[in-house]
């Protein structure tokens, strides 16, 4: 079967044969974690994410649009393998707000009070709850941990 035939089976229901277009299509995958540059003892990771792509394209190929699986699958198997390089952790803009809100406040206490505010003193200045404050603390608590692990 070409992979055009497996992907149209597998929107009709086979979904046991998304096996088979793994298998299929195994050394083209290959090829394109190579090409990434990914070193060889991340080969294993890296696969693992293409697959995930190749699964995104099954249920994004629009068969009628004239062109190969393959050709419309390599975008999203490459997306896939760059996607999984990368250790960054988004964090959306309103926690970073957040934070920044919350350390501007806190050194203004510290200024005006001449110690470090209590998390309820922050709450009350902020708007905050104190489960927000508390919280906070404790991302920065860990993320200087986390840093003097790293020699940063």
């Amino acid at each position: 079967m070409t992979n055009e035939e497996i992907v149209k089976a597998i929107r009709g229901g086979k979904r046991e044969l998304m096996g088979d277009l793994y298998l299929q299509n195994r050394r083209f995958i290959f090829a394109l974690v190579k090409h990434v540059g990914i070193k060889p003892e991340f080969y294993e990771d890296a696969m693992q994410n293409a697959y995930i792509g190749l699964h995104k394209a099954v249920n994004g190929y629009d068969e009628n649009a004239g062109f190969k699986f393959l050709t419309y699958a390599k975008y999203h198997i490459q997306q896939a393998i760059q996607r999984g390089q990368t250790n960054d952790i988004h964090i959306p803009e309103y926690i970073l707000n957040y934070a920044k809100k919350i350390e501007h406040i806190q050194s203004e206490l510290t200024a005006s009070l001449g110690r470090l505010p209590t998390q309820a003193e922050l709450s009350h200045k902020t708007k905050f709850d104190t489960k927000t404050i508390k919280l906070h603390h404790e991302h920065n608590k860990a993320r200087k941990i986390h840093l003097r692990a790293f020699g940063r």
